[in-house]
């Protein structure tokens, strides 16, 4: 089997795995459960992987991982995002701020996130790599 050629075959696939890992239309997915979703996700496509929830990150997490082509899930518990998961796939750094570049699902358009104002903000950062 292979990743789904549509977003919306994608998207029903991950909503089961996400189904079955505690989310519900109301309250949403629990963060630390996400992971686990997306490993199982990629399993159910024939493909092994390692995901992992990071609670302690910075910016060089970012950098790092967009650097190496490895787009990744922010998640965020306050904020502007309050409770919701962003996919981050690239960062602009000028010398008097940082930003991270988002797709939210809210809109079809990239976001920006600006880092400095969100570093005492809870939240995760789940990466993957296959």
């Amino acid at each position: 089997m292979d990743i789904p050629n549509t977003a919306s075959s994608i998207y029903a696939d991950v909503l089961v795995e996400a189904k079955n890992h505690g989310y519900t239309t109301s309250s949403g997915t629990p963060p630390t459960n996400i992971d686990n979703i997306i490993e199982d996700s990629f399993s159910g496509w024939g493909y092994g992987g390692n995901a992992t929830n990071e609670y302690v990150w910075g910016f060089s997490t970012f950098v790092n991982e967009i650097d190496n082509e490895r787009p990744l899930l922010y998640n965020l518990g306050t904020c502007y995002y309050k409770n919701h998961t962003v996919s981050v796939f690239g960062y602009k750094e000028y010398d008097v701020a940082k930003f991270l570049m988002v797709k939210d699902n809210w809109s079809t358009s990239t976001r920006y996130i600006h880092y400095q104002q969100m570093i005492n903000e809870f939240g995760s950062v789940t990466v993957f790599e296959m």
